[in-house]
This record gives structure tokens, sequence and C-alpha cells, in this order.
């Protein structure tokens, strides 16, 4: 380089904030604001409309983006609220996809493998608590727990 020319600039820094930190937090807290009052939108026109809707028919709606919304939906089926329709009926979108129409309800299919879920840790803790007693030492339990979580991985 000659004199003329300037030193190359360090670009590693320029987009970042000030305090990072809390920019994160107070973009998480609007984000999950703003994901229960859609929720609470699909829950409301869903006892307004009970033979259902889809995800993109909620955007005709209400509005909102799509993959948003959809998200939403997953998050209440989770939540044993909203279900498939119970004839399977599904609607096509504006791009001539199929899409499952919710209706509200719990989905028993789901209720069933959390059951069985809780079924098997019961009796995963059932068999450390007989094999080290009543009052055991935690860093024991800690430790085949940790074994099990392993080994169920693998």
């Amino acid at each position: 380089m000659n004199e003329m020319s300037e030193e190359p600039r360090d670009f590693t820094m320029a987009h970042t904030h000030r305090d990072g930190l809390h920019t994160e937090f107070a973009a998480a807290e609007k984000a999950s604001m703003g994901a229960e009052s859609i929720k609470k939108k699909i829950l409301r026109l869903l006892t307004q409309f009970p033979t259902g809707f889809t995800p993109d028919e909620f955007v005709d709606q209400d509005g909102g983006l799509i993959n948003t919304v959809r998200r939403r939906f997953t998050d209440l089926w989770k939540e044993g609220k909203i279900k498939h329709h119970p004839y399977g009926i599904t609607r096509t979108n504006d791009a001539h996809n199929e899409c499952v129409v919710w209706v509200l309800g719990r989905d028993e299919t789901m209720a069933l493998s959390k059951f069985d879920l809780l079924k098997s840790e019961n009796i995963r803790l059932k068999k450390i608590i007989r094999i080290h007693g009543i009052n055991p030492d935690l860093t024991q339990i800690i430790s085949d727990l940790n074994k099990t979580a392993q080994e169920n991985k693998s």
C-alpha cells in the first residue's frame, strides 16, 4: 500500500449492538407475546367455526405470516388444544397444496404416546429406587440416568 491508501478496515464488529443481550431478550419477549396472541386468535376463531379451518384460511381471515401461523397451529396441537379434523378433511390452498383442517379437541394418538412415555419413565425410576433404596445417593442416581440416556441415544 502506498502512503495515500488507508489501512484495511475491520468489519467484524460492524453489525454488533452495544447491548446485544438486552436486544435479544427484548426480541424474544416480543416474539413470545406475538405467539400467544396468535394462538389465542386461532382458538377464538375455532370456537366460531367448529367445522375447522386451515392455517392458510386463518392467514386469509386474520393476516400474518403463513410460516409463523403454521407453527402456532403445531404448538396448539402439541399442547392438546387442537387436532386434525376427525374425518381427515383437507382443503386446497392457493398454491394447490392439500392442507389439514384443524378443529378444537385433543389428538388421542398424541395423548397415548405421552402416556407411554410417562409410563416408561415411571418404570425406569422405580427400577433405580429398587436398586438404590428409598433414600439413595443422588449422585449415583444422576450417574445412572446419564448412562441410560446415553444408551437410548445409541
